[in-house]
């Protein structure tokens, strides 16, 4: 059964890049705040949930995405107050590290 898809307006937009004409029939979507685009949005999240929640699928690929998110992770470091902070994510879980100015400039010798 094919999927019936919300409508999406398409206008005669083109503006001129650099001497090129560059047509833009989607541009209208870039105003966040209208209440167009926020029907529209509403209108494929439904369609999109509507067949995520009847997918056999679905439990099974919820799974394997937690899976491959559940990785560590390691933020890059920052400077506040002194001390070189950094955050490690290992799966679900956020810990925060930090070392000492001082211990840092030391460890910066060897």
């Amino acid at each position: 059964m094919p999927i019936k898809y919300p409508p999406t307006r398409a206008e005669d937009f083109v503006e001129e890049l650099h001497g090129v004409q560059v047509p833009d029939p989607y541009r209208w979507m870039e105003d966040l705040d209208s209440d167009e685009l926020r029907q529209w949005i509403e209108a494929q999240n439904d369609l999109t949930f509507d067949l995520l929640d009847s997918s056999p699928l679905r439990e099974e690929i919820r799974e394997r995405m937690t899976t491959l998110w559940n990785y560590e992770k390691v933020s890059a470091p920052t400077n506040a107050r002194a001390a070189i902070s950094t955050s490690i994510t290992t799966g679900y879980r956020i810990r925060m590290c930090s070392i000492g100015w001082a211990a840092w400039r030391m460890s910066r010798r060897f």
